[in-house]
């Protein structure tokens, strides 16, 4: 059942309007900031022994009121000063278990009322990543070609594919991806619309290229200093692109890819390897999200560095991949995966989960995934070493179909949209394919594609601007 005003405690929802209007007043109409300090305030007063969830509703709803949301101005901060990248420190080259009986160095159903807007919905992340696609709603007109890119352990094998085509456009020169091996890949537009490919590696470092003509852009991003597990792209509704990158040093770093620089210092706190970094849009301002093997997943302002909100806990085993994607009506949701064989839901900036986990896959989940169908409903992805592949309404955690066709692991998923809209899925497995799927039709879209090596490790979507 939904959370209805009536079902909260007499009083609560005026007393936390007057409360809102006045941290609204403190923070300078900060929402994200408002939001944060509401939750802990109400929690602790009128909403006191309430369930998580009651309290995060009732904040949505007071702030979502217009006299509550006209005192908020939407500012993103300003970006921090770039400073020099630290130098590489040599370290053992990184021994990475591929079956589930090794252990890895990588890295419900109750129903939730969709949160009511706050303010308007933000702009989208322009931006598909390896962990998760951001979406890409439809743009009245817009041309271009939906592309995909596959990375391997076999650096050799990062390939352009052309997915509803059902060919490779081409694969990139190991002198731009590095001669070890590729953990990890993403893709991205630019605020001048021009498709952007991340990679890492086992090198330490993170590569930017032009995914289309194999160029690279910029000398490789150096400071990791241990195999570089997770990559995401993103550009904030301001215009800032950068890039975020997850290490099993144990740090996340984040970047302005076209000019080669660190933005900040490393972001720490994990006690253990980044296994999946995610970039999400929420109020006009960035967030980033990790997933580490220490079982947490930790929320960061990443333009400052700050974290926004306390740890998400909950897996009982290595975290393997985290997603962010926004509701139809703007709301940040975030999942992961883990080895312990369970999707969770989060409301990242309130720091709470919103659903028991999700159960179905019978073995890791190796990859998770968040999109939006041409009308704003937000929709999940899981992969699994399985060999299935699970669609999901992740606001209820309700199971919409079960993807079947691998014969082998299946390694990652990405979810993202074609230029008029369409909600497109990709996975790539161990048995040496890469499939693409209608996710809410449960059909496989065209004969799977030859991937040439069993040695998977990610996939991204992107929009190639004006297409062919």
């Amino acid at each position: 059942m939904g959370i209805e005003i009536s079902e909260w405690p007499p009083g609560a929802f005026e007393q936390a309007t007057v409360m809102a209007r006045g941290l609204l007043k403190a923070s300078g109409g900060d929402l994200l900031t408002t939001r944060t300090q509401l939750l802990e305030v109400v929690s602790a007063t009128v909403m006191q022994g309430e369930s998580a969830q009651s309290v995060a509703a009732l904040a949505d709803q007071v702030l979502a009121q217009p006299e509550v949301a006209a005192l908020a101005k939407r500012k993103a901060p300003p970006p921090a000063t770039p400073k020099p990248a630290a130098p590489v420190q040599p370290s053992p080259a990184d021994p990475t278990a591929t079956e589930s009986t090794a252990k890895p160095t990588t890295k419900t159903t109750a129903t939730a009322r969709p949160a009511a807007p706050v303010v308007a919905s933000p702009a989208p992340l322009r931006a598909m990543t390896s962990a998760a696609a951001a979406r890409a709603p439809h743009i009245p007109g817009k041309t271009g070609r939906l592309i995909a890119i596959t990375g391997s352990t076999l650096s050799t094998q990062v390939r352009i594919w052309d997915p509803l085509a059902g060919h490779t456009t081409g694969k990139v020169p190991t002198s731009v991806v590095g001669v070890n091996n590729v953990r990890t890949v993403a893709l991205g537009n630019a605020p001048d619309g021009r498709l952007i490919a991340a990679s890492g590696s086992a090198d330490h470092t993170v590569r930017v290229f032009d995914p289309l003509t194999g160029a690279s852009i910029g000398e490789p991003l150096t400071g990791h200093t241990d195999t570089v597990r997770s990559v995401a792209l993103g550009t904030s509704p301001d215009g800032h692109f950068i890039a975020a990158s997850g290490s099993a040093d144990n740090t996340v770093r984040i970047w302005d890819p076209l000019a080669g620089t660190p933005i900040g210092k490393p972001l720490t706190g994990h006690t253990e390897s980044v296994n999946s970094v995610a970039l999400g849009t929420y109020d006009g301002r960035l967030i980033a999200i990790s997933g580490s093997a220490d079982l947490t997943v930790k929320v960061w302002d990443p333009l400052t560095g700050i974290p926004i909100a306390r740890p998400l806990t909950g897996h009982t085993k290595y975290v393997t991949s985290v997603a962010l994607g926004n509701t139809a009506t703007g709301r940040l949701i975030a999942i992961s995966g883990s080895i312990d064989r369970k999707v969770r839901v989060w409301d990242p900036l309130a720091g709470v989960r919103l659903l028991r986990a999700l159960t179905g896959h019978t073995n890791w989940v190796t990859s998770v995934a968040l999109g939006n169908t041409r009308d704003g409903r937000l929709i999940a992805a899981s992969s699994s070493d399985d060999k299935t592949i699970l669609i999901w309404d992740p606001l209820s955690g309700t199971t919409i179909h079960k993807l079947l066709g691998h014969r082998k692991r299946v390694k990652s998923v990405a979810l993202g949209n074609t230029p008029d809209g369409r909600l497109i899925a990709v996975s790539i497995s161990q048995d040496k394919t890469l499939r693409v799927w209608d996710p809410l039709a449960e059909n496989q879209i065209g004969d799977p594609l030859d991937l040439r090596t069993s040695r998977v490790a990610s996939v991204a979507l992107g929009i190639e601007p004006g297409g062919v």
